[in-house]
């Protein structure tokens, strides 16, 4: 893989005989990544295999939020009165610790990708709060046009993603093979 300025990757000749960069514009490849060694596969993976020079790289994390709606035993004005700030303030500081969690793993991710050639300006790193990691990545991807998504894969086996799925849970990577407009591909650990 060449990792260079994608202005000087290449260049054409004009009629004059002067070098003009080139203008084409590169994939957006996305890689989601929770610090895991399946994300830590995918990101690899991406930066060995799909990754050119001229391509952008978007790192994205999921901070999961807590459910705004807690589940308490009493009804009516006495709740709210007694525990809405209290329940606002914990659901923000909630928020908050999972947006700093999310941050350090962004943060770690992009060193990683940079020590591995990947310029400062073909590098994109998002963080989104919300409690549906499938849907949260699946509108980022498809809001940015993103070509190529490598995302990781945890190798559960048929009957322990059919129990996952059975009580709401499921496969982020089945999730995007569903939902994605670009190509998708699922790195193992293994590889």
């Amino acid at each position: 893989l060449v990792r260079q300025d994608p202005a000087k990757a290449s260049a054409k000749l004009t009629e004059g005989g002067v070098a003009e960069p080139k203008t084409q514009e590169g994939k957006r490849v996305c890689v989601p990544y929770d610090g895991s060694p399946a994300s830590v596969a995918a990101l690899n993976w991406a930066i060995k295999h799909v990754l050119q020079s001229q391509d952008q790289l978007h790192i994205v994390c999921v901070a999961a939020s807590p459910s705004q709606f807690p589940v308490v035993d009493e009804t009516g004005d006495q709740i709210h009165e007694m525990f809405a700030q209290e329940v606002h303030e914990d659901i923000q500081h909630a928020i908050a610790r999972a947006n700093t969690s999310a941050a350090s793993t962004a943060a770690a991710a992009m060193a990683a990708a940079e020590a591995q050639g990947v310029t400062k300006n073909n590098l994109v790193s998002s963080i989104l709060v919300n409690l549906d990691v499938g849907r949260a990545l699946t509108e980022y991807l498809n809001a940015n046009d993103i070509h190529v998504t490598v995302c990781g894969s945890r190798g559960m086996g048929g009957w322990q993603s059919a129990m996952q799925s059975f009580i709401g849970l499921g496969s982020v990577s089945t999730c995007l093979a569903h939902t994605v407009h670009g190509l998708l591909a699922v790195a193992s650990p293994d590889q």
